[in-house]
């Protein structure tokens, strides 16, 4: 007999419940439902809601229960990823249609707008070739948050590249003290300095005093590439590009227009929009697609302040026509917003790893 799928998915397992944030090794299925914070309960209401989407295709929530069981991080990203965009295209469309049939294969979904205009979408997530690489841009990525919070009041803009493999991700007063020290010596001498973290891991650290960049950060213009170097802002740009393009063509001619939903987990962090959106924007006449919707690191508990930007085709023939204009309104609102969300997703921070929680306020619903 076929196995029944626990309703709602993402339950709240009383046994094993834990404030604690969640800890590299764990999935995030394991951690969703251990989570005993009040954002735990925010982010398991939100993926139900999500889930109940799919509530008449069974086999298709059997294949994302599948994906989601064995603990595989980017597995899991892939489906929550699937789950949010769904949730999203329902509150900007009429009609949301999942894996509709075409001549050739399934897209993602089919969306319409109230005046019958249709749009093809298919969701994919930007991630490294392996999960030994993924699992090195998930460390930096954590660190990347630590020095932030370490470098954001100082005043200058300080720029950061990985030099190694970092082993951790938690900061103590220590590691704290040789930042800010070598953030001094770096706007005193001019230069980089380099700041030992850990074995065969530390970063490199540049700083421009200038007072109006103060308070600012620089620190991801740089990730890891296969032969454990890294990877700079044009070549990572060609990989999305390449990953949108295998996506679009993958069903051949069908109805347009097509959307592709990349989401970057791992990718960027948008402080430099010309550094890394306009070069993607030149790139768009290149793409057999109509628009990509580029999402920066869009998971649950990263809704309050997800990026997002539409970038449209100079080639494609809708530019003119509603069939995107939900989409673009979007693009102009937190995303919370275009869930129909409160606005105490600002400060959910449930899946940043090595963090102290922050204060809770009293609110349990998904809807504020």
């Amino acid at each position: 007999p076929k196995r029944t799928l626990p309703d709602p998915f993402f339950y709240f397992d009383e046994e094993k419940a834990s404030k604690e944030p969640r800890a590299l090794e764990e999935s995030r299925l394991a951690f969703l439902r251990r989570l005993s914070t009040r954002d735990g309960a925010l982010l398991r209401c939100l993926l139900n809601r999500c889930w109940g989407r799919y509530a008449g295709y069974s086999e298709k929530r059997r294949a994302m229960a599948g994906s989601l069981q064995p603990g595989n991080d980017r597995a899991q990203a892939g489906v929550i990823t699937e789950l949010l965009v769904s949730e999203i295209l329902d509150r900007l469309y009429a009609r949301v249609e999942v894996e509709p049939p075409l001549a050739r294969g399934r897209p993602d979904f089919r969306v319409t707008d109230d005046q019958g205009n249709a749009v093809i979408v298919e969701a994919t997530n930007y991630m490294e070739t392996s999960d030994e690489l993924h699992g090195r841009e998930l460390l930096w990525d954590s660190l990347v948050d630590e020095l932030r919070r370490i470098v954001r009041p100082l005043p200058a803009l300080v720029m950061v590249r990985p030099v190694g493999t970092p082993s951790g991700t938690a900061f103590g007063d220590p590691e704290t003290g040789r930042v800010r020290n070598a953030v001094d010596r770096a706007i005193r001498t001019g230069t980089e300095v380099s700041v030992p973290l850990g074995c065969n891991f530390s970063i490199g650290l540049e700083a421009n005093p200038d007072p109006l960049l103060a308070g600012r950060e620089s620190v991801v213009s740089e990730s890891y590439g296969h032969d454990g170097g890294v990877i700079r802002v044009p070549e990572k740009l060609h990989q999305i590009t390449r990953k949108v393009r295998d996506k679009a063509s993958k069903y051949g001619s069908f109805p347009r227009p097509l959307v592709v939903v990349m989401n970057c987990p791992t990718a960027f962090r948008w402080y430099d929009e010309y550094e890394e959106i306009e070069p993607l924007k030149e790139l768009m006449g290149d793409l057999p697609c109509d628009a990509v919707w580029l999402f920066c690191n869009l998971h649950p508990a990263n809704i309050g302040y997800c990026e997002h930007h539409l970038l449209e085709s100079p080639q494609s023939e809708f530019g003119e026509t509603d069939h995107l204009a939900p989409i673009r309104e979007a693009c102009g609102s937190p995303l919370y917003e275009v869930l129909g969300l409160g606005a105490i997703w600002n400060r959910v921070v449930a899946f940043d790893r090595n963090r102290t929680p922050e204060p809770r306020v009293a609110a349990t619903s998904c809807r504020a």
